[in-house]
This record gives structure tokens, C-alpha cells and sequence, in this order.
């Protein structure tokens, strides 16, 4: 009897896992490709048409979803250490939170989806509180409050 090839070996385990599943009403399916039918650059708002600097339109919540779910890195940026603090460390759940310079309400958008009871986002420049009441009226984050103030003059 001849030694099975590695190849060979891959599909005898995959059929025997898939005809053992089947057993208990499990079906494993291959993911379909990603949808590359974009031009590769990142989403644009139909309301504030100068550029985004964080990935903010690329996120989705209940009540947003982007066109086309896709993550475009740019070049420039390095991984944002924050992030994995929030998510590990951080519990917002109920709790009342001020938010200092949101710029686009990126991480407004990741509090709410982590729980927060109410949000309070003080920005200074007028661009930005722009851009971050747009973006509460597209993810209709209802628990956050974007005011303009520049803390630096208290």
C-alpha cells in the first residue's frame, strides 16, 4: 500500500471532519472572496466631501453600514496602541465619559458600541465638530454629545 501524499492526507481529514459535522447538522463552507469591485480608496461622505484622516466611514454599526465592508490601510499610520487598551482594559459599560478631541468621533462610534451610558465629546476646531456631527446623524449615536470648546484656554 503506497504512502499518502500530504495532499492527499489534507482531503481524507477534511472529509472526515466535514462527514462527522454533518452528524450533529454542521456544514463548514469556504468564506466567498472579498469584494474587490472598489476602486481601492477609501469611502467618501455624500455631505462633507473633504478628506476623512481616520478609517471612521469604514465602520459599521447597527444602524451604518458602508457600501462595501473593507478595510483600507494607508500607508503612514502605524497600529494604534489605544485601541488595544480600550478593548482590554476599559469598561464603559453605563458609565458616564468625557471624550477629549474626538476629531472624526471614531472612538465615540467604539464607546457607544461598548456601552456607554452617555458620552460627552468636547472638540475644538470647527472642521471636526462638523464632521462629528455628521457622523453622529449617519451611526445615530444617541448617547453622545459633541460640544465645542478650546480646553486650552482654562
Amino acid at each position: 500500500m503506497p504512502i499518502p501524499r500530504l495532499w492527499q492526507m489534507r482531503v481524507l481529514i477534511n472529509q472526515t471532519i466535514n462527514k462527522s459535522l454533518r452528524g450533529f447538522n454542521v456544514v463548514i463552507q469556504k468564506l466567498p472572496e472579498p469584494d474587490h469591485r472598489d476602486d481601492g480608496l477609501p469611502p467618501t461622505d455624500d455631505v462633507i466631501t473633504e478628506p476623512w484622516l481616520s478609517h471612521v466611514l469604514e465602520m459599521s454599526n447597527r444602524d451604518y453600514r458602508p457600501q462595501v465592508l473593507h478595510y483600507h490601510r494607508r500607508g503612514f499610520e502605524e497600529e494604534d496602541v489605544r485601541l488595544k487598551y480600550i478593548a482590554s482594559f476599559l469598561d464603559v459599560r453605563d458609565q458616564r465619559i468625557m471624550e477629549i478631541g474626538p476629531l472624526e468621533a471614531y472612538y465615540s462610534i467604539l464607546f457607544e458600541k461598548m456601552g456607554v451610558r452617555e458620552n460627552i465629546a468636547i472638540e475644538s476646531r470647527t472642521d471636526n465638530l462638523g464632521k462629528c456631527q455628521r457622523i453622529k446623524e449617519k451611526f445615530k449615536l444617541n448617547r453622545t454629545q459633541f460640544l465645542q470648546y478650546d480646553l486650552e484656554r482654562l
